[in-house]
């Protein structure tokens, strides 16, 4: 089992996500692989930030109690249609169009990205850890997903990616 960070979950997410971007491992063979891994980051990332637990819940129980968070409705729309599609991929062996899977991550990201700033209890850890970190040149931003825009977290120095547009392999990308 994995240790909980002390750094705050969205900054332990978009680490974690930033291992899926511009890897295509969501061939037909390893789809399974790659949006089991998406959606378990993104389940610890609500279980941490919202304080349930998602890691146990289904997609269903899991919506439903962020519901009644003050999520953007576009942005739970997307995450939950996410989440879909991983359980139709996982449980119904479906395969998902590349245009599907290019959308994860970046969907992934700008969840991440777009909640965390309620997140009142990290705020001050969050202050602290990007300092830190900037002193010691530690925390590796995510990126530019395939070319698209970048959005700066005021308070951490985080730039996380949001992006609809594709991901391009570049020479050398391999597939874990």
């Amino acid at each position: 089992p994995e240790e909980i960070s002390s750094e705050p979950p969205y900054i332990v997410a978009l680490r974690k996500l930033d291992r899926y971007r511009g890897n295509k491992l969501w061939a037909p063979e390893s789809q399974k692989l790659f949006y089991s891994g998406v959606t378990d980051v993104l389940r610890e990332y609500i279980a941490r930030r919202y304080g349930f637990g998602a890691m146990e819940m289904t997609t269903d129980e899991i919506f439903r109690k962020l519901s009644t968070e003050e999520i953007d409705k576009s942005l739970y729309s997307e995450t939950k249609e996410l989440f879909l599609t991983s359980d139709l991929v996982k449980f119904a062996k479906s395969t998902v169009s590349d245009e599907e899977n290019i959308k994860a991550v970046p969907v992934a990201v700008r969840f991440v990205t777009s909640t965390w700033r309620n997140d009142d209890d990290a705020s001050d850890l969050a202050k602290k850890s990007s300092s830190d970190a900037t002193k010691n040149g530690s925390i590796d931003a995510v990126d530019n997903v395939g070319g698209g825009t970048k959005t700066e977290a005021a308070d951490t120095g985080i730039v996380a990616a949001e992006s609809e547009t594709t991901i391009e392999k570049k020479e050398g990308d391999h597939v874990l």
